[in-house]
């Protein structure tokens, strides 16, 4: 994966996040400023989950990420590339240019294949 395939911004907690930048992260981030000036305190979580102590879509934050956090990682837990959010670290990618699953990243790092889980000892 190539160096402009990674973005930085701004999560919605607060902190800065890298991540795979998706066809929805590109458009996000073109809507960003727009969507952080109108920013306000919402009534409740906009899926009522309620799952980050602080976040910057309903606690009206400007300069947090303004979008569902929950919504955009259900996305890549269904390996939907176009809508997921999928953060990277600085280095390359473990499989080099795939999205791969958590748990294919587990089982690599437990010493297994992709795909298939280590029998324990």
């Amino acid at each position: 994966m190539a160096k402009e395939d990674k973005v930085e911004f701004v999560s919605v907690a607060g902190l800065p996040a890298r991540a795979v930048a998706t066809p929805w992260l590109k458009a996000y981030l073109r809507a960003e400023t727009r969507l952080q000036a109108v920013a306000h305190v919402k009534q409740r979580c906009t899926k009522a989950f309620d799952c980050l102590a602080q976040c910057g879509l309903r606690d009206g934050k400007a300069g947090w990420g303004q979008f569902c956090i929950d919504q955009q990682l259900a996305s890549a837990l269904k390996g939907d590339v176009k809508k997921g959010l999928f953060f990277t670290g600085r280095g390359a990618l473990p499989f080099g240019d795939e999205i791969r699953s958590v748990r294919d990243l587990l089982v690599r790092m437990l010493g297994g294949e992709p795909g298939r889980l280590p029998v324990p000892a």
